[in-house]
């Protein structure tokens, strides 16, 4: 190939190269909002509406609230761990009924937050880790409190 056609050769992938980017760059998705991610995740993962909490997690379930522990510490369902969502990932196997556990990943854990969104994107952490038996709390605490469901707070357990 002689250096003329070289020349203009390296112009035309140049151009083909740079269309191709300006593309790809135009169809690449904008920022997601939380809402988003929260939408995309319940998509994903199963929720369970109070009614049937019971069902879904039987006698050895684990019951996972991933709020923070000051929101914990205000009130949680008996018999629920406190768990962050932003540690979820690194503390969960250290949980009664988990750690040293063959059978770990299809241990029913039922997760909850506030509101549902946190044990959304929490419940879809526990999945891409292997859990296989893993559900969130539709509506969360909220829709707990609403059917008229026992909580613990620092109240129920004064004497």
């Amino acid at each position: 190939m002689n250096a003329r056609l070289r020349s203009r050769y390296a112009t035309g992938l140049t151009a083909c190269l740079c269309l191709c980017l300006c593309l790809g760059a135009a169809e690449a998705d904008p920022l997601k909002s939380p809402d988003e991610l929260v939408a995309a995740a319940r998509g994903e993962i199963n929720e369970v509406p109070v009614a049937q909490f019971q069902d879904v997690l039987g006698s050895q379930g684990l019951i996972i609230d991933v709020r923070e522990p000051e929101e914990y510490a205000a009130s949680h369902i008996p018999g629920a761990i406190n768990v962050p969502r932003g540690v979820i990932e690194f503390r969960i196997l250290n949980q009664p009924g988990l750690k040293d556990n063959p059978q770990a990943a299809e241990q029913a854990i039922l997760l909850y937050c506030g509101g549902g969104g946190r044990g959304a994107l929490a419940a879809q952490s526990l999945q891409a880790l292997g859990f296989t038996n893993v559900h969130n709390l539709e509506g969360g605490l909220s829709s707990w409190t609403e059917a008229g469901r026992p909580v613990e707070s620092p109240a129920s357990a004064a004497p």
